[in-house]
């Protein structure tokens, strides 16, 4: 039996369903032992109110927890981690402090590491680890999963230097869109693997949510939703229902704009599925650009919907439909011409992989490195 460890910087029991839960459930299913680690999590998440610390976190700190046969989950607690304390001051007088994290205790997960035959790391300062993992375990392939631009998630500016010094300590640096390609592409470890979809869920014919003949939908957590592009769009369209379904920051209450709040996953694909429209919108901030090949675009995309998305996000897909914020006339053309989309009946391009066909690429991809 072979085993996989993926360091990630989320809870495997959250709610919330990341790229690396589905990693680690089709490395489930294609027989690996899983060991989800989750870190950093520190004192530092604790004062700062850290969503993840609404799950028991603190009392399953640093012990191996079995989830299921052949699956496990591990907190990796801290006192702190390499946090950006918003002071460039702090951040050096601080540094040698926060610079120990990579030489944190492991713990139990030592001989898990020691055994392991490959080792994910999520973009999260748990990257600082990479060399003390190394070091346990020479013969394990370790990946790196881009799943964000590191330079874009406010992080200790330590942690921006180190991922570039460790990048050669990767046998596969594995990117999910084009954005991210663009940045590694001059490594000869870069591969562009898309993230993957739960197709088996997607093929089931489940009946419509839906009361109204046309309706746009929305699925994630996204700070920035442009709300204003919502408002205005249900103004302009007010026959057409916009179901908004995740945690997202407030929106403008219409009598076409229907809030479910977070929803579990499954139940968000009857409203995918029997969409006429995937929203997309979210207003600019830095690395934004990033999100054009993000799940929900590929949930979408599988789906056959028009997706409408802000101008600054690239996409060269057929059925994305770009508006210019804060342009009424251009947030009205989008919406025409998307609700006259018809979709392709060849199949989605780039093609859409299934987890479990992108964890053998993956594995691979890595094992060429050999």
């Amino acid at each position: 039996m072979k085993r996989i460890v993926l360091f990630s910087y989320h809870y495997y029991q959250s709610q919330r369903r990341a790229g690396f839960h589905w990693l680690a459930d089709a490395f489930w299913q294609q027989g690996w032992e899983v060991v989800f680690v989750t870190a950093p999590v520190s004192w530092l998440h604790r004062l700062s109110g850290n969503f993840r610390f609404q799950y028991p976190v603190r009392s399953e700190a640093n012990r191996l927890r079995e989830i299921r046969e052949r699956f496990f989950s591990y907190v990796l607690f801290s006192n702190i981690h390499p946090a950006n304390f918003r002071s460039a001051l702090l951040n050096k007088l601080l540094q040698p402090l926060v610079a120990r994290y990579a030489r944190l205790p492991l713990g139990a997960l030592n001989s898990t590491i020691e055994n392991a035959d490959m080792i994910v790391f999520e973009s999260t300062p748990a990257l600082l680890l990479v060399k003390q993992v190394r070091e346990i375990n020479s013969r394990a392939k370790i990946v790196y999963r881009v799943s964000d631009d590191i330079r874009l998630l406010d992080l200790h500016p330590m942690v921006i230097t180190a991922e570039t010094e460790l990048l050669p300590y990767f046998d596969l640096v594995s990117v999910p869109s084009e954005f991210l390609y663009q940045r590694f592409s001059h490594l000869p470890t870069t591969r562009l693997q898309y993230h993957g979809l739960s197709k088996d869920l997607f093929s089931k014919n489940n009946a419509s949510p839906y009361k109204s003949p046309a309706n746009a939908v929305y699925v994630g957590n996204h700070p920035y939703l442009d709300s204003e592009c919502l408002h205005t769009a249900a103004k302009l369209f007010p026959d057409l229902q916009f179901h908004i379904i995740g945690d997202t920051p407030e929106i403008p209450s219409r009598e076409n704009i229907r809030i479910y709040g977070q929803m579990p996953f499954q139940e968000t694909i009857p409203f995918l599925q029997h969409a006429d429209i995937g929203l997309h919108p979210v207003s600019y901030v830095r690395g934004a650009e990033s999100s054009t090949d993000s799940l929900k675009v590929l949930q979408y995309s599988h789906c056959g919907l028009p997706i409408i998305m802000p101008n600054f996000i690239p996409s060269s897909r057929e059925n994305v439909f770009h508006y210019h914020p804060g342009e009424q006339t251009s947030i009205k053309d989008c919406f025409e011409a998307a609700l006259t989309f018809t979709p392709n009946e060849e199949p989605a391009q780039p093609p859409i992989l299934s987890w479990e066909e992108l964890t053998q690429e993956i594995i691979h991809t890595s094992e060429m490195s050999e």
